[in-house]
């Protein structure tokens, strides 16, 4: 299940990052702790009493102690930076959202009470139209926003419109997370020279790669190797 390494831990709180493999599988399962989740890379699916949600770009999901669950994670699997909590009265609902400060947040217990009573949850999701299933893939294979929209006959706006209101994120964020997850899943996946992962996963150059998965998983690519191929 997964491979999880540990960052920090002290009484009632154990802060860990995790890769879970393309297309990796959790039945249903509990935490026995409170649990605060930020997804650094990748996607997943994840399924409850609550509703089916999608979890993408940099998602938090929340979940009380004792919250069951399952998961499937996505095509170029999933890095999720995770604090487990004994005690977090702000957790007391199952919730997953959007914050752009949630790897920060994870770092303070106060930030993270913040970030927990902020979060807005964006509920469970009705299965997308075969035609939007279908650009957004086309989109996760490189291709263009506006190129897309073209071959739908729809002006990009209006594409745009569409596809965040089914997905809940703009065409364009939804290509940028994807070639950072093919990106991220190969540096973990190892040993392909990094300036190769770049070229393939759709980056500029190496230099513009390194940048994107600093500042998305407070990692370099050689040390998020170095991390995961010592576990």
């Amino acid at each position: 299940m997964g491979r999880t390494i540990t960052l920090a831990a002290q009484a009632g709180r154990r802060t860990t990052i995790s890769w879970y493999e393309p297309g990796e599988t959790h039945r249903a399962h509990r935490h026995d702790q409170a649990q605060v989740s930020c997804l650094l890379a990748g996607d997943y699916a994840e399924d409850s009493l609550s509703g089916p949600r999608e979890a993408f770009g940099g998602a938090v999901s929340i979940k009380p102690a004792g919250f069951e669950h399952e998961n499937r994670f996505g095509a170029d699997g999933a890095l999720i930076l995770s604090t487990g909590l004994a005690d977090a009265p702000f957790a007391g609902r199952y919730r997953i959202g959007r914050s752009p400060a949630a790897r920060a947040a994870l770092a303070a217990d106060s930030a993270l009470a913040t970030l927990c009573h902020g979060l807005q949850d964006g509920g469970a999701m009705d299965p997308p139209a075969a035609w939007l299933e279908g650009a957004r893939l086309r989109l996760a294979s490189g291709a263009a926003s506006a190129e897309v929209a073209r071959a739908l006959r729809l002006h990009p706006v209006r594409f745009a419109a569409l596809f965040r209101a089914a997905f809940r994120e703009p065409p364009s964020a939804w290509r940028q997370a994807r070639r950072l997850s093919r990106a991220v899943s190969g540096i973990v996946a190892g040993p392909a020279a990094l300036a190769d992962l770049a070229a393939e996963a759709g980056f500029s150059d190496q230099a513009h790669m390194s940048r994107a998965v600093k500042a998305a998983t407070g990692f370099s690519p050689g040390a998020l190797r170095r991390l995961f191929s010592a576990a």
